[in-house]
């Protein structure tokens, strides 16, 4: 009798290993089907910020913390985040701003794109091999339907909306170094370096125009140039970095998923740290981030909703 019930527990957990083993192997996980695609990583924070993903809970913005397809990252009063992208690009959310990640590939392949939501206030970005090799696959997306693309371009979108103080409402975009366009409509403007151009809001798509100046609210941060130090550190490996991505994926492929990631980081290009890339950061207290409104809140009023962007 105590043999019989041993064997029937042993093949009742034979049975239940074997169905395991082939649902392992023919049919991925609805979590690892789910997770979201790294699209960079927190190379800097200052101030207040937070990251805000499709599905989950809101969380701090802090050196070293991944940012995903879907996130939104929302920075208040003082706030700064400063993202190392895939394709070593380099993203600067400036205060009182909100930008959307709603599309980062960076394999080293034609399906590599970028697609970034500007739903309110400033980012510079300075761009990677996405905006080198697959510049079609580069946008920037704003609430009044204008869209800024490149040409490997260091520039900086801005969108005011109505009653904000600092300008004519609209969008926005200086070009540094390289050169960008911008499309509103069938109308597309290119924007050469040290130029501005500006689309206004409306109901209906206006024509760009390159401005006589430079506005004045574009002007630098207080880590300005030590973001540009790393950007430009990371623009002149960008070759390299998207080789070693492309051998990396190669790799990951032939040793399979389970051994992928100690594998990964011997294909990890070495990119000497910038002057002045030692920074302090702080990360501010979750509960004062939630309580504190996007303009002017002050610790303890109950946040308002924020605001969505129409696309």
């Amino acid at each position: 009798m105590q043999h019989e019930r041993f064997a029937s527990v042993t093949a009742i957990a034979l049975g239940l290993a074997l169905l395991c083993s082939a649902a392992w192997g023919q049919v991925p996980t609805t979590e690892a089907t789910a997770a979201p695609r790294v699209a960079g990583t927190v190379e800097f924070a200052a101030g207040d910020s937070m990251i805000t993903p499709q599905i989950g809970d809101d969380r701090l913005v802090a050196k070293g913390s991944e940012v995903h397809e879907g996130d939104t990252i929302v920075t208040f009063k003082g706030g700064e985040a400063q993202l190392h992208m895939q394709d070593g690009a380099y993203l600067m959310v400036r205060e009182n701003s909100r930008i959307k990640i709603e599309a980062y590939i960076a394999d080293g392949g034609e399906k590599d794109r970028s697609i970034l939501d500007l739903i309110k206030g400033t980012v510079r970005s300075i761009t990677g091999w996405i905006g080198k090799y697959n510049r079609a696959a580069y946008e920037i997306r704003t609430p009044i339907l204008v869209t800024i693309g490149v040409r490997g371009t260091d520039h900086e979108i801005t969108y005011i909306p109505p009653g904000d103080p600092r300008g004519e409402p609209g969008v926005y975009d200086k070009v540094n170094e390289g050169r960008a366009f911008m499309r509103s409509g069938s109308e597309v403007v290119e924007v050469p370096p040290q130029r501005a151009v500006f689309s206004a809001w409306g109901a209906r798509p206006r024509r760009p125009r390159l401005l006589a100046s430079i506005p004045t609210f574009f002007r630098p941060g207080p880590h300005e140039r030590e973001f540009a130090q790393r950007a430009r550190a990371s623009v002149r490996t960008i070759a390299a970095q998207r080789q070693a991505r492309i051998r990396a994926l190669r790799e990951m492929r032939r040793v399979g998923p389970r051994r992928a990631p100690e594998r990964l980081r011997e294909f990890q290009p070495k990119v000497r740290n910038a002057p002045g890339a030692a920074l302090r950061e702080r990360a501010p207290r979750a509960e004062e981030i939630r309580e504190r409104a996007i303009r002017g809140g002050r610790p303890g009023e109950r946040a308002r909703p924020m605001e969505r962007g129409r696309r």
